[in-house]
């Protein structure tokens, strides 16, 4: 289970199963697949993602594109979570109403030394402040050493139908952890991906993967990226730190405290992580 969400007025459970989103509309008790590939896969092309608007009247979920399943790859909506009532908005076959200009081909082409040579794979999703821009951050089988993101990033204005949706904006997921010397985002095949904008800026948007970078501007530029967390060769980030005087690499949740905004739980492989 990669994911879970609750819905806000009915209640109802979303869990990400392998290869599918499972709906319990009783507590748990018992689950049917609401969305799902029926296709044997293995872990990184079963991975799924949910997210939930803040008013309960947009459902999103997303299928990794290694999925070899090619009619479940992509993102999905649907405005009741039911069972065929789901439309993938991104990810679909090119030129088809549910592609997006500047998304990668759908390719199945396995992991080199962990991480994958063509295609696209795992997807996660974060909702702004507004709940009017999508942001989906997919890996994309490039490798963040050789001066690349290895994930895609695109936003999309869901306020509208159908969907619009901004250039692919990954480039710009790359800060400078000493001041001088660039890191990129790196997911190692997308066992590690987060992407979560802030709840009270519409702008503010943080993004993990080996490292954790924050960008004002919604990655729209690089001139407003901080390296907010990890370690690249040793060195620290001057912005984030633990009791060891060193972040935990690995960044797989983002939080924030209701009740103060400014207040952030980080799960990482180093365990769980506070700053304000």
């Amino acid at each position: 289970v990669s994911n879970i969400a609750v819905h806000p007025t009915t209640g109802h459970v979303y869990a990400c199963a392998h290869n599918g989103i499972a709906r319990s509309t009783d507590g748990g008790n018992t689950w049917a697949f609401v969305l799902r590939s029926t296709a044997a896969s293995f872990t990184f092309a079963g991975v799924c993602d949910i997210l939930i608007n803040k008013a309960g009247t947009q459902l999103f979920a997303a299928i990794s594109g290694r999925n070899p399943d090619r009619a479940a790859a992509g993102v999905w909506t649907s405005t009741s979570g039911d069972a065929n009532s789901w439309t993938r908005i991104a990810g679909g076959v090119q030129n088809a109403p549910d592609s997006v200009p500047g998304w990668r081909a759908y390719d199945l082409n396995g992991p080199s030394a962990g991480e994958f040579t063509a295609g696209w794979g795992r997807i996660v999703l974060g909702l702004s402040a507004n709940q009017d821009q999508l942001y989906v951050l997919v890996e994309n089988s490039l490798n963040g050493r050789e001066g690349q993101s290895e994930a895609d990033l695109f936003r999309g204005n869901v306020s509208v139908s159908p969907v619009t949706w901004s250039a692919n904006l990954g480039t710009n997921l790359v800060a400078k952890f000493n001041g001088t010397t660039d890191n990129w985002m790196q997911t190692q095949g997308g066992y590690d991906m987060e992407v979560v904008p802030h709840p009270t800026n519409n702008t503010t948007v943080y993004v993990g993967g080996v490292n954790m970078y924050r960008s004002t501007d919604g990655f729209n530029t690089t001139a407003n990226n901080l390296f907010m967390g990890g370690t690249v060769g040793g060195d620290t980030s001057n912005t984030y730190t633990d009791p060891d005087q060193i972040s935990h690499v690995d960044f797989h949740r983002f939080r924030f405290d209701p009740s103060a905004p400014n207040r952030l739980l980080v799960g990482s492989d180093g365990g769980i992580a506070l700053t304000n």
